[in-house]
């Protein structure tokens, strides 16, 4: 009996291999995904794996995805053995509705003004900060930096509806009768009760909807639709007008509120778009490189930006200095 649960274990994680390294077929990443959510453990092994995928694509490993992989699983062995050292502590959880003024906890900083308007809240988290703050219906929602969040002073009597700049990770409590709703400037994504990251910065080309549990309805203004299940996300590109959803692994595009900036092929330009906002310095690029480069990784957010660059940047190519909160990168000679 062990021995055929090992065997549909190892079956399991090689499947996880063949999508995280892009070797399934379109029905077949469905169907993996629909088994991936058919059981809690399923998901966890997932987005585990999942992680620990992402922080083994950092060039210095090695160049074959799943030899990388191979050795993400031996370090996924050597962590249950120790306790995490990455996580976040400290989150102040607050009922907004109950708080005036500037709450401080270990990573969070937030304003909440009751008088932004007649009848309307407030929530702005400065750059270089995060903060988690519970709404009167008792749904989460964690904030990223230079991020703000805008809901009716009676919120969740009538309807639920938020109003996000920036970026939010919503865990909605569920209430068939009244769905959730969260607007941007270009997207509306509707719910009744579960797990979403949105991304709608105003100065960032694209709008993504990343879903981790339940089901979500993403809105275009000029009315096109797309219904989202679990691991898809959904893109609008302001430039082009593009509106789609693909598979995704969605969990880390939620890693920012415990602590960590998680990417997979992601342009160096989005990285240090991201990092400008979370440590709230100008960032100026003059190399040339930087446009054509693209890096996966997990970083601890933990650490200063001198040293996340030197982490990303393991073969030397770049040089910056800071003066004055502007950092400023360019091509090594």
């Amino acid at each position: 009996m062990h021995a055929k649960l090992d065997k549909m274990e190892k079956y399991f994680e090689e499947l996880i291999i063949d999508y995280l390294t892009g070797n399934l077929s379109d029905p077949d990443i469905a169907r993996f995904l629909e088994f991936v959510q058919s059981d809690e453990r399923h998901r966890r092994r997932f987005e585990e794996l999942s992680r620990l995928y992402a922080q083994s694509l950092i060039p210095r490993f090695e160049t074959d995805k799943k030899a990388r992989y191979r050795e993400a699983e031996r370090r996924i062995a050597a962590s249950r053995r120790r306790p995490s050292l990455w996580r976040i502590a400290g989150w102040t959880r607050v009922a907004a509705a109950l708080l005036v003024g500037i709450v401080v906890g270990a990573a969070s900083l937030f304003v909440l003004r009751l008088d932004a308007e007649p009848g309307l809240c407030e929530v702005t988290v400065p750059a270089g900060a995060r903060s988690q703050i519970m709404l009167p219906d008792s749904s989460l929602v964690w904030l990223n930096a230079g991020s703000k969040l805008i809901y009716a002073s009676d919120f969740g009597r009538k309807d639920r509806q938020v109003r996000l700049e920036g970026e939010g990770y919503f865990e909605v409590a569920r209430n068939v009768g009244c769905p959730f709703t969260v607007r941007t400037d270009v997207l509306d994504v509707t719910v009744l009760g579960t797990s979403f990251n949105v991304q709608a910065y105003a100065d960032a080309r694209t709008v993504e909807v990343d879903l981790l549990k339940g089901r979500v309805e993403v809105a275009a203004a000029d009315g096109r639709r797309l219904s989202l299940l679990p691991d898809r996300q959904a893109r609008f590109d302001r430039t082009s007008g593009l509106f789609e959803s693909h598979p995704a692994v969605t969990a880390l595009a939620a890693d920012w509120i415990n602590g960590r900036l998680s990417f997979v092929n992601t342009p160096f330009r989005e990285i240090l778009d991201k990092l400008q906002r979370h440590f709230n310095v100008r960032i100026e690029v003059s190399s040339e490189k930087a446009a054509h480069e693209s890096f996966s990784g997990s970083i601890d957010l933990r650490l200063s930006l001198d040293e996340i660059l030197r982490y990303i940047d393991v073969d030397r190519k770049y040089t910056w200095t800071t003066t004055d909160g502007t950092l400023r990168l360019s091509d090594r000679n």
